[in-house]
């Protein structure tokens, strides 16, 4: 590819939802020059809730989507929706960028005591697909599918919330490191601090950057423009709803539309 092929293309985002905006935010700090489509694909919510055949579906519809309107990487920012295609995403000098290996890969780095917890999907949980990443410590996994239904509806650190989350982390006492498993998660992130100070907490934000630095580095597309790059919300759901949902995290987008 020559340089300047694809330079001024997007970089396309998708999740089930809102829970991509957290890996969203952190592309967007790292690389404000280039412009970014989220696709929250509402219609389809919850993934972690489906068979893993649908969602692998869902995942590839989604992917040509994004092709079609000219992206020139893809960050399937979404642990259940990567999952279902790891066949895909693990390919070397692939466009297609996954959040599990790196995610993994990053706690890894941080645990001490080689102990790590998994809050996720209940089908990322049942599919095992963390375990393949993570040899060579203890993995404790608990599928908390309850907590993107939360994230959702808004609630970040509601007293219920609160509950739910002591029940979930119960299962997996002993581990030192948590993954946060599911890109919603991140949005209550703090709670989960609050709850357990002394627990390092994994997102897929940074990690996940990272690798789409290294690989728009590597494939020659990076955008050098020094003009701020434009950021699209797309939904394949209620319009109303992900502009509520947008209002209270406070994200802020040079457009929002529906999904064409």
């Amino acid at each position: 590819m020559n340089k300047g092929d694809n330079m001024n293309n997007f970089i396309g985002i998708f999740d089930s939802g809102i829970g991509g905006l957290s890996v969203l935010e952190s592309i967007r700090e790292f690389l404000p020059y280039e412009n970014i489509l989220y696709l929250a694909d509402e219609k389809n919510c919850p993934y972690g809730t489906k068979c893993l055949e649908e969602v692998r579906k869902i995942t590839l519809d989604n992917i040509n989507y994004l092709k079609s309107k000219g992206a020139k990487i893809i960050v399937v920012a979404c642990n259940t929706a990567t999952s279902s295609i790891i066949d895909i995403v693990s390919k070397d000098d692939n466009s297609i960028i996954g959040v599990i290996e790196p995610t993994a890969n990053a706690a890894l780095k941080l645990t001490k005591n080689k102990k790590i917890g998994l809050f996720a999907t209940n089908l990322t949980v049942k599919t095992k697909i963390y375990e393949q990443f993570l040899s060579g410590v203890m993995v404790k996994s608990e599928g908390c599918s309850d907590f993107v239904t939360s994230v959702e509806a808004g609630d970040f650190d509601s007293n219920e919330l609160k509950k739910s989350i002591i029940k979930h982390f119960e299962k997996i006492n002993g581990v030192d490191t948590l993954i946060l498993g599911c890109t919603h998660f991140k949005f209550i992130k703090n709670t989960i601090q609050s709850l357990y100070p002394n627990l390092t907490i994994v997102d897929s934000g940074i990690p996940t950057t990272e690798i789409v630095i290294a690989t728009l580095n590597k494939q020659n597309i990076a955008n050098e423009s020094t003009e701020k790059g434009k950021v699209v919300f797309e939904t394949s759901g209620s319009l109303e709803k992900s502009k509520e949902q947008i209002l209270k995290l406070k994200f802020n987008f040079d457009e929002i539309r529906t999904k064409n």
